[in-house]
């Protein structure tokens, strides 16, 4: 039998792990295209990609919570279904703040397929073949992250900003058509256990701070808003201090401060996570309007050619990388 024995279920899991990073670069690259047709400046344009960046990893505790009470794949296809209708939104966006609050709805609907798709990968997959499945989960975001740039450039010269959200909104609803067949019949573990709504809020307010001061230090540089990583890791204290005088922690099924330890852990890797779909627009941005805006402050369209060849160089890397990295995991644990 073949080392991946559930290969429907890699695939519906691979659909997830694709759009979230793939409407990431996509929105990135598009952002002074759209500034250009709304007359929006560059400080609320920001504001685009920031909301779906936001809303991405500082959710992805209280869904993974609800997740595992209601059910992985109920949420799991929640998250195309939310993911498509902020594609729809964003399509009918006459105005910046509307285009902002249905990146926002997508970003939610990208929390939902994260969380979710991963831990359904490691319910289905036994230890032995687990990595490999997870290698070519990592191998769709990057994937998601190479073609975005490619697509939106040819979308962009010759059907417009808008085209972009259609392929979106198409992608995230045909989407649900093999992901409904796939695992629908998928038994995935559920746990009735109640929610820490206190320390979700906690966790919440520290993650958004500190997102929220990677994300200016990029527009108005690392010391003018230091205030937001000192606020930030002060309430992160809050949290671990809140948590360990819990017997239910969040996202935990043991107790005491060896599973909280694991909880720190969590966080950074939902800053790596954000950190990873924020470089291309960090990136994107950047080399768009580097000496690059009219005198009023709105974008001006330029150095194209250049973003593309070197946006996708890292993410094919990264790609091919952590795929054989999580098969050498499972070689060397089975030694």
């Amino acid at each position: 039998m073949s080392r991946y024995s559930n290969p429907k279920v890699l695939f519906a899991t691979s659909l997830g792990a694709f759009i979230p990073p793939f409407t990431s670069s996509v929105i990135s690259f598009s952002v002074p295209e759209i500034g250009h047709f709304l007359k929006a400046s560059f400080t609320l344009m920001v504001w685009v990609p920031m909301a779906y960046l936001i809303a991405l990893p500082s959710l992805m505790i209280l869904f993974g919570k609800l997740s595992d009470i209601f059910g992985r794949p109920r949420f799991y296809m929640l998250g195309f279904l939310v993911f498509g209708a902020g594609g729809v939104l964003s399509i009918f966006s006459n105005s910046v703040y509307f285009l902002i609050f249905s990146t926002l709805v997508m970003g939610v609907g990208g929390s939902l397929l994260s969380v979710n798709g991963t831990a359904i990968v490691s319910s289905v997959y036994p230890p032995d073949a687990r990595g490999g499945a997870l290698g070519i989960n990592a191998m769709s975001v990057y994937l998601g992250l190479t073609t975005g740039p490619i697509l939106a450039g040819v979308l962009v010269e010759f059907l417009g900003w808008q085209s972009l959200f259609y392929v979106v909104a198409a992608f995230a609803f045909l989407s649900l058509i093999p992901v409904y067949a796939f695992l629908r019949k998928v038994d995935v573990p559920t746990a009735a256990r109640s929610i820490d709504y206190l320390g979700f809020a906690l966790f919440l307010i520290a993650i958004l701070s500190i997102v929220l001061y990677l994300s200016f230090s990029e527009v108005y540089g690392f010391t003018a808003t230091i205030y937001l990583l000192g606020f930030g890791l002060f309430v992160l204290v809050l949290f671990v201090l809140f948590e360990r005088r819990k017997e239910d922690v969040l996202c935990s099924k043991l107790h005491g401060f060896p599973q909280l330890h694991k909880h720190i852990c969590y966080s950074f890797c939902f800053l790596n996570l954000f950190l990873g779909y924020s470089r291309p627009v960090a990136f994107g941005i950047g080399t768009h309007t580097y000496r690059g805006t009219h005198s009023n402050g709105h974008f001006f369209t330029n150095k194209r050619k250049i973003v593309g060849p070197l946006w996708i160089t890292g993410p094919v890397l990264h790609g091919d990388a952590d795929y054989f990295r999580c098969i050498f995991r499972d070689i060397l644990r089975h030694r």
